[in-house]
């Protein structure tokens, strides 16, 4: 019995050194030998690499793809765009450039690819908020794609020092939530002010979906992708003035024209908080059932890579 092959492309978004990402590619190579790979790099920190392969295409991007960004999502798409220029892919793959393989990739790609559709962690969330101080109905979280928001450096500071003002602050837009709040983006541009649109890009049929950055969708899932976000469509227009749009934008796109195929994310993040010892780290991998393990180069133990090695058919 013979299998048809899978054409993947791996877009990789990047701002780690380039020994890392070098050795992620690389990894990656090894274990899809069929498979693309497009670096969307950040080069603000650290230059890109260059790679010696001819299914690798660096591109350094420009962008200031900060933590909730809606330039995370645009170098997205530009990575998207040339991996289907390049290769016509079966399946394109987002994941970090500190992600490692820790499975067969060959396998998992015709795996998914026969399942039909996309992989992803996601779950639809709505809001309906209250005035006068009262909390809302649904997840609050909705609002960061509901309301248009601009940056507020001016209050950026006092927000941060979490004083009587920043009480007062919260208090008054926690009161007038209906029509205009307030949000801190701790690990990104601050304070933002929002205002409720007046029409929501989001019906009770294609509500809002929030979920992993981390997705892979086939050929089918690309097109609604690059069509529906496109520069200048209805919500491009609308997730470009939103906030953490990476979580929410290409995943809602996904879900309004089918379900995940596999509902769980491609990249699986080892806890922070607690330390692991590296078999810990393996089971916590392994047991997640992800095709990647994330920041793992950050503090795991090397018998931790040597093992996503082998599991992947990297060696």
């Amino acid at each position: 019995m013979t299998t048809t092959p899978v054409t993947a492309a791996y877009v990789v978004l990047s701002h780690a050194s380039a020994d890392r990402l070098t050795h992620l590619v690389s990894a990656i190579r090894r274990s899809s030998p069929q498979s693309w790979v497009v670096v969307a790099h950040d080069a603000r920190a650290t230059p890109a690499p260059r790679i010696d392969d001819e299914r690798v295409l660096v591109w350094t991007h420009g962008l200031s793809t900060d933590w909730g960004s809606w330039a995370l999502v645009e170098a997205t798409l530009g990575g998207f765009r040339r991996a289907r220029a390049a290769a016509d892919p079966d399946l394109v793959v987002l994941v970090s450039g500190q992600c490692h393989p820790a499975v067969d990739l060959e396998a998992w790609e015709r795996d998914l690819v026969a399942a039909g559709g996309w992989q992803g962690e996601v779950r639809p969330v709505s809001y309906r908020a209250r005035w006068g101080g009262g909390d809302g109905a649904g997840d609050s979280v909705t609002t960061r794609y509901t309301y248009r928001w601009w940056p507020a450096p001016l209050l950026d500071g006092t927000l941060r020092r979490k004083g009587r003002l920043a009480r007062v602050l919260w208090a008054a837009a926690h009161r007038t939530e209906p029509l205009v709040s307030l949000r801190l983006v701790e690990r990104g541009h601050g304070a933002h002010v929002g205002v409720r649109r007046l029409r929501s890009p989001f019906t009770s049929d294609t509500p809002c979906q929030l979920g992993s950055q981390w997705v892979a969708l086939d050929r089918i899932g690309l097109d609604h992708v690059l069509a529906e976000l496109a520069p200048g469509a209805p919500l491009e227009r609308a997730y470009r003035h939103t906030i953490i749009p990476d979580e929410s934008a290409l995943q809602t796109v996904l879900a309004r024209h089918r379900p995940a195929a596999v509902t769980r994310t491609v990249s699986h993040r080892l806890p922070e908080d607690v330390p692991l010892a590296w078999q810990q780290q393996l089971h916590d991998i392994e047991q997640s059932g992800a095709p990647f393990g994330r920041k793992v180069e950050d503090f795991a133990d090397p018998a931790v890579l040597e093992r996503l090695d082998l599991l992947s058919g990297a060696t």
